[in-house]
């Protein structure tokens, strides 16, 4: 799946992480900083990568599914923040860093699921 944006403002590494991360696990969307500048403003670029789930059992299995993508892609994975409801990772591979935050959204959603095409 090509994660398709206007836009230069994702890093080549950022896309090739969202990508693969999205090959493992899809109950979490891209959020924030990342999900603006890659998607919709194409206002600045983003150091970060946020991805948010409201579903408790995917935020479980949000480390397991951001180690296996980077697996694909030959980086490797590191914690730098681990609290209930979020966690930090910092994945790197070929000389490059993502920093990658999985939050457990715990506000309810007001709306269903939008489709972004």
């Amino acid at each position: 799946m090509a994660i398709a944006s206007s836009s230069d403002k994702l890093s080549p590494s950022q896309r090739a992480l969202l990508e693969a991360f999205f090959l493992f696990e899809n109950r979490f969307c891209l959020t924030a900083g990342a999900a603006l500048a890659g998607f919709c403003l194409h206002h600045r670029p983003t150091l970060d990568l946020d991805l948010s789930t409201p579903d408790p059992a995917a935020f479980e299995t949000g480390r397991r599914a951001l180690e296996a993508a980077a697996a694909e892609l030959g980086a490797t994975v590191a914690v730098r923040q681990h609290a209930p409801g979020f966690e930090r990772y910092v994945v790197t591979g070929r000389g490059e860093s993502v920093v990658v935050d999985l939050a457990l959204e715990r506000v309810p959603q007001t709306s269903g699921a939008k489709r972004v095409s």
